[in-house]
């Protein structure tokens, strides 16, 4: 074996599957959530290991990711990996604190950013509305409710300080990563310039009632993995939620098509060619991304100049930040 080896208590909860193979880390995996994955291949086959950051999730937030998971590959879904038992019966081994899962390795990579295409971007909302289908069988009986990811994006904007504001402008220009503070100087008047009208979309949507079932949460290109033209496998589901449709649509499209309003029309018309949208769930589709955008753009403030987070992959950052001032440049 080489690379970093994870802790031999870990290994050993999945018996022979690990034995005789080769370990290699890979860091976050291009990811900035904190996890950390390693990739074993051996005569067993080619497995991936995820160790869990250390705050969370939350033990029964993981079981229910882990069930739906379950329960989506028995209604037929396969473009994922669900997670392997270990000794002790469990989908997932804690040690020290923190959880850590095995999955077969995904075949196919993550090309969309580096060779976009229609035929890929049409092929991944497919395989989206397919999960959702599955998700939906897996559930049985669908409620309906008020979405709490939107609701609690409304709680994030009233909840915004003057000071706040006033505290992330001062820290512009004041030192640190040159490219970080030409963003925040472009980005900071048009998220102040948006607030209000965010707000004044998200008031009545979060008090809509919603069909509401599992949401993948975090489906954007980087979670796709294709081979050619064709989708291989949906990967991460650690922001796995109960939310409505249009949530993952946005979050897809948003990292897909960005701004060209031809690439998202012919994005959800791939969907509903396997999950049909009502009216209602539709026009959430457009609240759900532009909320995304404007917020995700306030928490990269928050983190990058009031916090001074240090992200590994500085480049990979940059990218996000350069996305979201496109993004918000066009609203």
């Amino acid at each position: 074996m080489f690379g970093q080896l994870p802790p031999a208590p870990v290994l050993e909860q999945y018996g022979d599957r690990l034995q005789n193979a080769t370990c290699e880390s890979l860091d976050g995996g291009g990811g900035l959530s904190g996890a950390k994955l390693w990739r074993f291949t051996g005569p067993h086959g080619t497995w991936l290991l995820r160790q869990w950051p250390l705050d969370h999730p939350e033990p029964v937030r993981l079981a229910w990711i882990h069930a739906v998971l379950r329960q989506v590959g028995q209604a037929g879904f396969t473009l994922f990996a669900p997670p392997e038992r270990a000794r002790s019966g469990n989908t997932w081994v804690r040690h020290e604190g923190q959880f850590w899962e095995l999955a077969r390795w995904l075949p196919g990579e993550a090309s969309y950013e580096r060779e976009p295409s229609l035929a890929k971007l049409v092929a991944a909302c497919m395989a989206l509305g397919q999960f959702h289908l599955a998700a939906a069988k897996a559930a049985k009986q669908l409620r309906r409710g008020k979405a709490a990811s939107l609701a609690n994006r409304l709680k994030m904007i009233r909840s915004l300080r003057r000071t706040e504001l006033e505290q992330i402008e001062a820290a512009i220009g004041k030192g640190g990563d040159a490219a970080v503070q030409a963003w925040a100087r472009q980005y900071f008047p048009l998220l102040v310039r948006h607030l209000p009208s965010v707000e004044k979309l998200l008031v009545p949507a979060a008090e809509r009632e919603l069909p509401l079932q599992p949401c993948l949460g975090d489906v954007w290109h980087a979670n796709v993995l294709f081979d050619g033209d064709a989708v291989t496998g949906l990967i991460d589901y650690s922001a796995m939620r109960s939310d409505c449709v249009a949530s993952d649509i946005a979050r897809l499209l948003g990292s897909m098509a960005e701004n060209d309003a031809s690439l998202w029309e012919q994005g959800v018309a791939a969907y509903q060619s396997q999950r049909p949208l009502t009216m209602n769930e539709g026009n959430m589709i457009a609240i759900y991304d532009r909320s995304s955008v404007l917020l995700s753009g306030l928490n990269w403030l928050r983190w990058l100049l009031i916090e001074h987070r240090d992200f590994s992959d500085r480049a990979k950052v940059q990218a996000r930040l350069e996305h979201l001032l496109r993004r918000i440049e066009a609203f």
